[in-house]
């Protein structure tokens, strides 16, 4: 148990360090559309700054939904050969993992939509549909297997 143990405390590190990402993704948007748009010049650099503010507050959810779909891979390990009087904690984690994929892939689909660059986006917003049904199969998958243990 201490692999798993040591697997969920890196997880839970990242997404500890990912909140903070987050914000300062978060405020690097709302710095960039502060940015003065009188003259041409500074409508060019705003935008450009727009821009690589909107890529990046697309990519950070995304990282937390990859971490926290492996959280709920280390909670399935934990139904399979932890201590069968936890297991239901374990199901509650994969619970709490599962909204977190769906709750970061929305915020990847929030910010697809003021991304100019339609390839970079839709690359994006791909993975995070695959994260969400992966998280998806995964919940139906280690619910079921809880309750065949009742």
């Amino acid at each position: 148990f201490s692999k798993v143990a040591e697997r969920a405390m890196v997880a839970q590190r990242e997404l500890l360090r990912l909140v903070d990402e987050d914000t300062r993704a978060f405020n690097a948007i709302m710095s960039a559309f502060g940015m003065p748009k009188e003259k041409e010049e500074e409508k060019k650099s705003r935008a450009e700054a727009i821009a690589a503010a909107s890529k990046y507050a697309m990519e950070v959810p995304l990282r937390t939904a990859r971490v926290a779909l492996d959280v709920m891979e280390v909670c399935h390990e934990m139904v399979l050969s932890g201590n069968p009087n936890s297991i239901s904690d374990a199901g509650v984690g994969v619970l709490c993992g599962r909204t977190a994929v769906l709750g970061a892939a929305m915020n990847v689909r929030i910010n697809a939509g003021s991304i100019k660059d339609k390839q970079f986006a839709g690359r994006l917003l791909a993975e995070a549909g695959e994260l969400e049904a992966k998280a998806q199969a995964l919940e139906a998958r280690v619910l079921a297997q809880i309750s065949a243990q009742w």
